[in-house]
């Protein structure tokens, strides 16, 4: 059984799963100015403690370190999409989908599509959820595509 998922890191930094890098430094740097202990002044501040500041300063900072790391960040994004997006139902061979240029299509049982592309793969991806029900999938056998 997976671990319980606590903390979502893009929501922590206000970013998409596929921001660049860049991206995720910036909103750091922004975040990190905002919530800074430093800044906070009771007065100013009646619905957050300096705790919570700490509390967010603290997740703030986990989220940078997981997310500008590419190899913390596939990780984190594989765990992530176990965890918190959808469960997974199944796991498919990359061969079972029907390739149009760059991205990769499969049935799902609802009658919506599955898809993945080459750049998702390229950049570690390897579960894909359906648009219109609750179901995910783990696409195996991914090595050589890219």
């Amino acid at each position: 059984m997976a671990a319980k998922f606590e903390t979502d890191y893009y929501a922590e930094l206000g970013v998409d799963i596929k921001a660049p890098r860049e991206d995720i430094k910036s909103a750091y740097r922004k975040q990190i100015t905002l919530w800074h202990p430093d800044k906070y002044k009771p007065d100013n501040n009646d619905n957050f403690s300096l705790e919570d500041f700490n509390n967010k300063f603290q997740r703030i900072q986990k989220a940078y370190e997981v997310l500008y790391n590419d190899i913390t960040r596939l990780e984190y994004n594989n765990t992530r999409a176990v965890n918190i997006i959808k469960p997974i139902s199944d796991q498919v061979s990359i061969r079972e989908f029907n390739k149009n240029r760059n991205e990769y299509s499969y049935s799902c049982r609802c009658g919506d599509l599955f898809t993945i592309t080459t750049d998702d793969i390229a950049e570690g991806y390897n579960s894909v959820e359906c648009p219109n029900c609750s179901l995910s999938i783990v696409v195996c056998d991914l090595e050589n595509i890219v």
